[in-house]
C-alpha cells in the first residue's frame, strides 16, 4: 500500500490580487515522505508562491485567487483549523526576518513549541539542540536584530526544525550563510530526512550546493508558472536535451554536467560527480585544447586612483553576552575599476563594513575618504548620492509605491527633466527584467527581482562607489549575470565596487582583490586565486573552494594540462566553449 503523500497538487492556479497574470499555471505535483525534491526556475516564476501555498499561507494569510487544489497528508491545506497545519509543515522564508516574533534567539526558538503544546519540560531540550544543529548554542540569549542576516537565517531554521514537521519548505536556506555553514546545514537536513521520512521541498540556485547530494529530483518551473520538467536530478542532469533546456531557463547546471555538456555532450556519460569529471577531462586532449581557448583569460585591468580609503576602523556593540567588537582596525582601499569581493563567515563583521562606509552607523575609532575628502565632512546627503549602497535586506531601501515610482525616484531627487527620466526608468526596466512588474508595489516582488530593484534604482546616481551586500542573493543565473554585467558597466566608467558576498563565483571570476574578515579584523587582502588556493584560510572564514575549480584541480592533478585560475563565467565560457566545439 502506497504511503499517503506528504504534499498533492492537482491543477493548481495562484494568481494574487494586486497582479494581472497568474503566479502558478496547473501545476500538478505529488511528493511522498522522504522525498527531497529542488523546485527551480528564473526569478518571478513562483518558486515561493509554490511553497507559500503548501503551508497553507495563501489564501489564509496572503490573498490570492486559487483554482485547482493542493493537500498536505491527505488534507486539503484550507480544511485544516488554524494553526494545525503549523504542526505537518515548517517553512524557512527567504527573508528570515519576516517571520520573527520574539526579540531573542531562545525565546523564537521556543515560540513555536509553545503554540503546538510541547510539554513545557522537553522544550529546553529541543530549543538546545535546535540551536546545536544550526551553530547558534552561544547565541541564545542575544537579541535576533543584533545578529548578522546569516546569524538570523540560521535563528529561523533552528525554530522550524525545533517544531520537527512531517514536511519542510525550504526557500533559499543558505542564501546568507557562508558556504561551509550552508554544506554543513544541508548534510544536517539530509540525515533529518533519511531519519524521519520527512519530506523536503527546496528553493535553491546554486544547484552544485544540493545535486546529486541532497535533491534527487528537480521540478523546474517556467517563467508562465507551469512545470516544464518534473524528474529525477540524475536523470534530468545527465539527459542532454533536459540539461540544456534547464540551462535555456537561465538557470545553472552542475559544473559537471555543464562541462561535459559544453565540449562533449554526444558522447560523454554525463556524470554529476566532480572526480568522474575530473578524470574525464584528464583522458580527453581535445577537451583539454578547447577548455583552454575558452577561457575568458587572467587579463586585469590597471588599478586607477583611490576611490575609497578606509582607515583604522573600529565599532563596537553592546549585547546580553557583553560588548562585541563588530570591526578591530580594518583598513580598506578600492580603486576605479576594482571589485573588491569582502568575505567572511557570519557575523565576521561585513555588513558592518558596509554600513560604516556608507555612513549609516558612526564608527568609534577611524575614518573614510572619499577621493581624499573625509565622508563626515560631506555630510550624509552628499555622501549617499556617490557611494550607493544596496543592503542585504533590498525592502530595507524601498520609498515608493511602484517599480517604476522607485526607480524613477533618484532622477527625481536630482531634477532631472522630464524626458531624462522617463528614458532612464524605461531603459533600467528594460535592463534589468522588470518591466512586467513596472506597476507592482515593490514589496511583492520575489526575492531576486527586488535585488534587480535595489540595483537598478542605485545605478541612478552614478555613484563613485557601490556597495553590495550579498548582490546575486535570490537570483537565477541569466539574472545574475546581467546584474553584474550592469555593474561592470559601471566600473568601467571608473567607480568602485565593494561587494560582501558568499557567492564563490562572484569571488572567483568578477573580483579583482579579496578582503577576508575574521572576527572583525582583516586575515586576508590578496587575490582570488591566491585565496582559493589557502586551505587553512578557507576553513577559517568560511569559505569552499568553486565546484568548478574543484574539477579543475583535479583534472590538473591527474596531469591535464587545464588552467585552474582566470575568469570563467559558467555557463558564459561554457557557451563560448560548446560554441568553439561545433565550429571548430
Amino acid at each position: 500500500m502506497l504511503a499517503i503523500p506528504a504534499i498533492r497538487a492537482s491543477r493548481l492556479s495562484v494568481r494574487f490580487l494586486t497582479r494581472r497574470v497568474a503566479a502558478l499555471r496547473d501545476v500538478d505535483l505529488t511528493v511522498y515522505p522522504g522525498e527531497r525534491v529542488l523546485v527551480a526556475g528564473a526569478s518571478g516564476s513562483g518558486k515561493s508562491t509554490l511553497g507559500l501555498s503548501v503551508t497553507g499561507l495563501i489564501p489564509t494569510s496572503v490573498d490570492a485567487d486559487i483554482e485547482g487544489w493542493i493537500e498536505v497528508a491527505g488534507t486539503p491545506t484550507v480544511e485544516y483549523a488554524p494553526g494545525a497545519l503549523a504542526r505537518r509543515v515548517g517553512i524557512v522564508f527567504q527573508d528570515p526576518s519576516s517571520q520573527f516574533t520574539m526579540l531573542t534567539v531562545g525565546d523564537e526558538v521556543a515560540f513555536g513549541l509553545e503554540n503546538i503544546g510541547v510539554d513545557p519540560s522537553a522544550m529546553p531540550e529541543r530549543v538546545a539542540a535546535s540551536l546545536a544543529a544550526v551553530g547558534l548554542s552561544d547565541r541564545a540569549d542575544w537579541r535576533i536584530d543584533r545578529l548578522s542576516g546569516g546569524q538570523q537565517q540560521r535563528v529561523a531554521l533552528a525554530a522550524t526544525l525545533a517544531m520537527r514537521p512531517n514536511t519542510l519548505v525550504l526557500d533559499e536556506p543558505t542564501a546568507h550563510l557562508d558556504p561551509r555553514s550552508g554544506t554543513e546545514l544541508y548534510t544536517h537536513l539530509q540525515s533529518v530526512a533519511t531519519d524521519t521520512g520527512t519530506a523536503l521541498l527546496l528553493v535553491e540556485h546554486d544547484t552544485d550546493k544540493v545535486v546529486p547530494s541532497l535533491a534527487e529530483r528537480c521540478l523546474l518551473l517556467g517563467s508562465d508558472g507551469r512545470v516544464e520538467l518534473d524528474r529525477s536530478a540524475r536523470n534530468l542532469f545527465g539527459d542532454v536535451s533536459c540539461a540544456r533546456h534547464w540551462s535555456d531557463a537561465g538557470l545553472q547546471l552542475p559544473a559537471a554536467a555543464a562541462i561535459y555538456l559544453a565540449i562533449d555532450a554526444e558522447d560523454a556519460d554525463i556524470s554529476l560527480e566532480g572526480s568522474a569529471a575530473a578524470t574525464w577531462m584528464a583522458r580527453n586532449p581535445a577537451a583539454q585544447r578547447r577548455l583552454r581557448t575558452a577561457r575568458c583569460g587572467d587579463a586585469k585591468r590597471a588599478p586607477g586612483d583611490v576611490v575609497l580609503d578606509a582607515r583604522a576602523l573600529w565599532r563596537r556593540f553592546s549585547t546580553p553576552a557583553g560588548d562585541h567588537q563588530a570591526l578591530k582596525g580594518v583598513d580598506l582601499v578600492a580603486r576605479e575599476g576594482e571589485l573588491v569581493a569582502v568575505v567572511g563567515r557570519n557575523g565576521s563583521g561585513k555588513t558592518t563594513l558596509l554600513r560604516a562606509l556608507s555612513g549609516l552607523i558612526r564608527l568609534d575609532r577611524g575614518e573614510v575618504r572619499l577621493e581624499g575628502q573625509r565622508t563626515v565632512d560631506l555630510g550624509l546627503d552628499a555622501t549617499a548620492r556617490l557611494i550607493a549602497h544596496v543592503f542585504q535586506n533590498p525592502e530595507s531601501g524601498f520609498v515608493a509605491a511602484t517599480v517604476r515610482d522607485e526607480i524613477a525616484h533618484g532622477p527625481q531627487a536630482m531634477r532631472w527633466n522630464q524626458a531624462a527620466r522617463d528614458k532612464f526608468v524605461t531603459e533600467a526596466l528594460k535592463r534589468f527584467g522588470l518591466e512586467a512588474v513596472a506597476a507592482a508595489n515593490p514589496y511583492t516582488l520575489s526575492g531576486g527581482q527586488k535585488r534587480r530593484l535595489s540595483v537598478a534604482a542605485a545605478l541612478a546616481y552614478r555613484p563613485r562607489v557601490l556597495l553590495l551586500d550579498e548582490p546575486t542573493f535570490g537570483q537565477d543565473r541569466q539574472s545574475a549575470e546581467a546584474l553584474l554585467n550592469e555593474v561592470a558597466t559601471l566600473r568601467e566608467a571608473g567607480a568602485a565596487v565593494i561587494a560582501a558576498t558568499h557567492d564563490s563565483r562572484v569571488i572567483a571570476e568578477e573580483a579583482d582583490r579579496v578582503v577576508a574578515l575574521v572576527d572583525g579584523a582583516v586575515a586576508f587582502e590578496g587575490s582570488p586565486g591566491d585565496f582559493y588556493a589557502d586551505e587553512e584560510l578557507l576553513a577559517i572564514t568560511g569559505q569552499e573552494v568553486p565546484a568548478l575549480r574543484r574539477i579543475l584541480v583535479g583534472a590538473q592533478a591527474l596531469g591535464a594540462d587545464v588552467p585552474i585560475d582566470g575568469r570563467w563565467r559558467i555557463p558564459l565560457a561554457m557557451s563560448a566553449l560548446a560554441d568553439d566545439w561545433r565550429t571548430g
